[in-house]
């Protein structure tokens, strides 16, 4: 299931893109963010693992309201791998990446796409363009203490978001992450029969509908 839409509508491109696939282990070791790169590669990584304080400390907000975004964008991309990390538990990472429309070598390919995407640096600040076929897949860096980190601020500005906008995204969001950590309970609970079931259900809360999932059968 893919949520690009979300994201890129709040200007947090770089979480759409990495989350659209995710593995169930780490395939490589941490990467430091000291280059724009390799903050987008530890970005990945840490969406892989639903590391909420990792990806919080790889985007830069300059205000409260900022902040706000890279909480709500954090919390939901953890609820995001939470799921997936649940469903593969249960059912086995096959079977949920096959219901989930994914595939096992989603982060390699997107740690590769990082590798050979366009990168612009000018002193503190930098842009990545993710792909030459979308020229709006880009994400802009600042660095600060050292670190490279996604610029809430400009990608605010390249998106042109007004505040009501982003405080309706924001609520979206929310509410979007409540649906996942409540579906992450149901499926630790048994309510499901297969991987299947689970992302048809993501489906049907997520479009606002609720469609009928089979019962797992009562223990003896």
């Amino acid at each position: 299931m893919r949520y690009r839409a979300v994201f890129f509508s709040i200007a947090v491109l770089a979480l759409a893109w990495v989350a659209q696939g995710q593995a169930t282990q780490p395939t490589t070791e941490p990467i430091e963010p000291t280059t724009p790169k390799g903050a987008l590669k530890s970005l990945a990584l840490a969406l892989d693992a639903g590391d909420r304080e990792r990806i919080r400390s790889l985007m830069y907000a300059a205000s409260p309201a900022e902040q706000k975004m890279v909480d709500a964008t954090s919390e939901f991309a953890a609820s995001i791998a939470d799921l997936k990390h649940t469903m593969a538990r249960r059912f086995g990472e096959s079977a949920s990446l096959i219901a989930m429309g994914e595939s096992s070598d989603a982060l390699p390919n997107r740690l590769a796409a990082i590798d050979s995407a366009e990168q612009k640096v000018n002193g503190d600040l930098a842009v990545i363009n993710l792909s030459a076929a979308m020229p709006r897949d880009s994400m802009s860096l600042v660095r600060a203490g050292g670190y490279w980190k996604i610029s809430i601020s400009q990608q605010l500005k390249d998106e042109g978001l007004t505040p009501q906008q982003v405080d309706e995204k924001m609520a979206t969001v929310s509410s979007q992450s409540k649906i996942l950590k409540d579906l992450t309970a149901e499926v630790t609970a048994g309510k499901y029969l297969t991987a299947a079931d689970v992302a048809s259900a993501l489906r049907g809360k997520m479009s606002g509908s609720h469609e009928p999932t089979p019962a797992a059968p009562a223990a003896p």
